[in-house]
């Protein structure tokens, strides 16, 4: 990343020099300058990655090549820095009531995660991709229910409008690009690590904890056992996340399955 961003700066000097190193001129460097802007592969080369960097900085001139008035700030290298986020949790969804309670769902999973994220003290955030919203149907903002105790960590919905999906190949046959949807949240999370999962999954706390004592490789791909069980069942019906936690992971059949999938697990990735 240092030689990446040193690099970017040096090109920058470069593209700014060629703006600026013929005889003043206000016309001619706007000309230049749109030139660069549009034309030169190199510009947008930088523009894009310099969009991803966190640190950004400006490459200084000799004042021997500095226009009259001074130089104009030039979109380069990143953003402003972003608090410091151990985890990006991602989800994708449309609310489309897909499977049936879509929205309790989904809202069980952030609460949960939420609740426990912020009882572990781990700075991290979740975002929501909503993708091609439905229409008629309320965007997901404005169904997401907060849960309380969670205020450390933040929910962040990102909408992909039907303008865009339409743009895409067999856009007609998928109302969703789940990996697509994905995507657009990787490039914006702003964790040290990312978790995709979905909206009907929900953490156990020993996933949690796991993750908590901030030992995550960034050379490894972590992966964890999946099992079903239905937890919108008639009597779960008003539990608040620690609740439903309580009542879940405290199931005797979840957890005998749980512990037959490990043990047929084991022989298969003993490297794990």
């Amino acid at each position: 990343m240092v030689r990446v961003r040193r690099a970017l700066l040096f090109a920058q000097g470069i593209a700014r020099h060629y703006v600026y190193a013929g005889p003043p001129g206000r016309e001619q460097d706007q000309r230049r300058l749109g030139v660069l802007r549009t034309r030169w592969p190199i510009w947008r080369l930088m523009d894009s990655i310099g969009r991803e960097l966190i640190h950004g900085r400006q490459a200084a001139l000799p004042s021997s090549l500095q226009p009259p008035g001074g130089i104009p700030r030039l979109p380069l290298l990143g953003e402003p820095e972003a608090a410091e986020l151990y985890l990006s949790i991602v989800v994708q969804c449309r609310n489309d009531d897909y499977g049936g309670n879509m929205l309790l769902r989904l809202n069980r999973m952030l609460a949960t995660a939420a609740r426990m994220l912020h009882s572990a003290n781990l700075p991290s955030e979740i975002i929501v991709v909503e993708w091609n919203p439905p229409l008629g149907a309320p965007p997901i903002h404005e169904v997401l229910e907060r849960a309380p105790d969670t205020g450390s960590v933040s929910i962040r919905v990102i909408r992909v409008p039907t303008l865009v999906h339409m743009s895409m190949p067999h856009h007609k046959a998928h109302p969703i690009f789940e990996h697509t949807a994905e995507n657009v949240a990787f490039r914006r999370a702003r964790g040290k690590f990312i978790l995709k999962t979905n909206i009907d999954n929900i953490l156990s706390p020993d996933t949690v904890l796991f993750i908590a004592r901030r030992q995550l490789r960034e050379d490894s791909v972590y992966r964890a056992t999946y099992v079903e069980y239905d937890v919108t069942r008639p009597e779960t019906e008003g539990m608040g996340p620690e609740e439903l936690l309580t009542w879940l992971f405290g199931r005797s059949d979840l957890l005998t399955n749980v512990n037959l999938q490990l043990a047929e697990l084991r022989p298969q990735y003993p490297e794990d």
